[in-house]
């Protein structure tokens, strides 16, 4: 049986409607997506990912931007690690690759105001000229300075060495950081008048090698040597002859008991002078090396 006419109309009228309904719909996806890529661009990336989840994956940049967007806002919830995964994925993508970038800094940003100098100034040196990265990065050195500085102060230097090492050029950490540890005896002369670096080098396992060789003074001298990794000491002072003298900060001495008992104690000038006190009398003397 044929369609009558009416029944024409129905279908006809019914196909007019699907076609707007279909034309409406693609032109709201059209709209919507353009808005979230525009949002995107302007860095509104929550209300991007809003917009993006209005409308189905019908394109691959569809899906791709609704990645993006994700991306980014998880990037503004400080979710970090998250959101470099997604940016990971998503390759070159609008850019996706230079926002590690953003990542990084905002990361080095929260660790600065969490006072996590030493993992903030890794991701800053990695930034470059990036935004304000090399002004964050001079405030994050000073303030790792001064904190390395007050635990050198405080007897902790191991801790301090740590620090320094991190940060070798900026001001005097160098320096300190050769006081905190020095690495060898070149090391140590190189900074001599810095600081407490005589008082350094004296009580430091460098200080045999400083000592080798030949001093003399107007009336006393020494020799010293290094034998079979044992320092030995030829002298004219007046105290009693031993080989089992041993130098042990800055002293020239014997133990006995666990006790040391002192006969010469040793300060430094320079390079090659040095100042020989006889424990014994107090007298000082200068010696110069030969």
């Amino acid at each position: 049986m044929r369609p009558n006419g009416k029944a024409k109309k129905i279908v006809l009228f019914s196909l007019i409607l699907l076609a707007g309904a279909m034309a409406l719909y693609a032109l709201f996806v059209v709209s919507c997506s353009v808005s979230a890529f525009n949002q995107l661009s302007e860095g509104n990336y929550h209300e991007a990912l809003l917009t993006f989840n209005k409308i189905p994956d019908l394109t691959q940049d569809i899906s791709l931007g609704r990645k993006f967007a994700q991306a980014g806002d998880l990037m503004e919830q400080g979710e970090y690690d998250e959101s470099r995964e997604l940016f990971e994925e998503l390759g070159n993508f609008n850019g996706a690759s230079l926002l590690f970038k953003e990542i990084n800094y905002r990361q080095a940003k929260d660790k600065l105001l969490e006072e996590d100098y030493t993992t903030a100034i890794d991701m800053l040196l990695d930034l470059g000229n990036y935004m304000d990265s090399e002004e964050l990065l001079n405030y994050a050195k000073k303030n790792l300075y001064e904190k390395a500085v007050d635990y050198y102060e405080n007897g902790q230097i191991t801790i301090s060495a740590a620090l320094f090492e991190k940060i070798e050029d900026y001001e005097d950490a160098g320096k300190y950081r050769i006081l905190a540890n020095p690495k060898s005896l070149d090391e140590l002369l190189s900074i001599l008048d810095f600081e407490d670096a005589k008082e350094a080098l004296l009580k430091s396992k460098y200080f045999d090698d400083y000592l080798s060789g030949t001093w003399s003074g107007s009336k006393y001298s020494l020799t010293a040597k290094i034998e079979s990794g044992v320092l030995v000491i030829e002298h004219n002072f007046p105290i009693e002859s031993r080989e089992d003298y041993v130098i042990k900060d800055g002293y020239l001495c014997i133990y006995e008991g666990g006790t040391a008992e002192k006969f010469l104690g040793f300060s430094i000038d320079s390079k090659d002078k040095i100042y020989v006190t006889i424990v014994s009398t107090g007298k000082k003397v200068t010696l110069k090396r030969q």
